[in-house]
């Protein structure tokens, strides 16, 4: 899948969920949006083919929301992207280090760039997108007010880099997921499958342990595990859980069907390459 002819993500110009786009639908047009429920409502309605989300981070870990949404709607994943995240911070004309009082980002790059927030003093603004902080400084003109984007926005909205890097860690990564309302349908088989499901269960989270042996038993590797409550009650459970392989696989499906006697509700969220390894064997 290389190609679609709108795609639905987090942020305008700029933002690093547009860089994702960009970087697996280099043709297509891009539908911005305010927010994550955005995204995956105009892939449901149809307005989009595909929706582009983050779902994980190399320092921040998960993305609660993203995770959220997955479990309650009716797209699959069909794709992964994963972006070097490099965050710069951002100013009007004539702002420096020293005139800057504020910050504004996204939630998640302020996390990123937290111990450099510390340092510094600054007081911080959540925002929806790193794109509309970088936009909203822009309107607002005002020297003590900075935010946190990737440098391109600064050429977008005409907007100094006061300095690049400033993320906590260098080796900053976010996986981004690709939503359809259909499950990828591959002309060729999967050169490295990956399937992504969710597990409920209900208010005895320790069939968990049930779960995870079938997995060993069958001989599937499971690549990442995150745990949340289910919307129900604080003591009900849910899991998220990525491993390697494609449910036509028997070895899969044994597990997938041995999980269907143990959790409350199973749901398959989608099976694609792994683009990790994929990139792993270019290498």
């Amino acid at each position: 899948m290389t190609y679609a002819n709108k795609v639905a993500c987090l942020g305008g110009p700029g933002s690093f969920s547009q860089l994702g786009c960009m970087q697996r639908f280099p043709d297509a047009a891009l539908h911005a949006c305010a927010n994550f429920g955005q995204v995956f409502h105009a892939v449901r309605s149809g307005e989009c083919e595909f929706g582009l989300v983050p779902i994980e981070n190399s320092i921040t870990g998960r993305v609660m929301d993203v995770h959220l949404l997955l479990r309650d709607s009716p797209l699959f994943i069909v794709g992964e992207v994963f972006v070097p995240v490099e965050h710069s911070l951002l100013g009007v004309a004539g702002a420096s280090l020293d005139t800057v009082k504020e910050v504004a980002s996204h939630h998640q790059a302020l996390a990123q760039c937290s111990d450099y927030l510390l340092r510094h003093g600054f007081q911080v603004t959540a925002t929806g997108a790193t794109s509309e902080a970088a936009r909203n400084i822009k309107e607002r003109g005002d020297v003590t007010v900075a935010a946190i984007a990737h440098e391109s926005a600064a050429r977008h909205y005409g907007l100094e880099v006061l300095q690049s890097s400033i993320q906590d860690f260098q080796d900053n990564v976010t996986r981004f997921v690709i939503l359809s309302r259909e499950k990828a349908a591959p002309s060729q088989p999967y050169a490295n499958p990956i399937s992504t499901i969710t597990l409920d269960f209900g208010e005895n989270p320790t069939e968990l342990h049930r779960a995870l042996s079938g997995f060993a038993e069958n001989n599937v590797m499971v690549t990442r595990i995150e745990s949340y409550t289910s919307r129900q009650t604080l003591s009900s459970t849910a899991f998220m859980i990525d491993f390697l392989g494609a449910l036509e696989e028997p070895h899969v499906r044994r597990t997938f069907d041995a999980l269907g006697k143990i959790a409350s509700r199973v749901k398959h969220v989608g099976t694609y390459e792994s683009a990790k390894l994929a990139q792993s064997a270019s290498t």
